[in-house]
């Protein structure tokens, strides 16, 4: 399983998903289904503007969980 930590990272700067949504200039709608694990798939360049405006890394607000239900 994948998780976005994006909330983590918000909440220990201060900072909101609107805030995020004007900076990265990425849709409120995107941003608030990547920071709730609701979403599939995420383009490479929605990840490349979070990081700038976060100033961090990929692996800062993406963590792979391995599946504990292995079938």
């Amino acid at each position: 399983m994948i998780r976005i930590k994006i909330l983590n990272i918000l909440e220990n700067k201060n900072k909101s998903l609107n805030w995020l949504s004007m900076e990265a200039k990425i849709p409120y709608n995107t941003i608030w289904k990547l920071a709730n694990n609701k979403t599939e798939g995420v383009k490479f360049e929605i990840i490349n503007k979070i990081c700038s405006v976060l100033d961090c890394r990929v692996g800062d607000i993406i963590e792979y969980i391995p599946d504990t239900d292995k079938n």
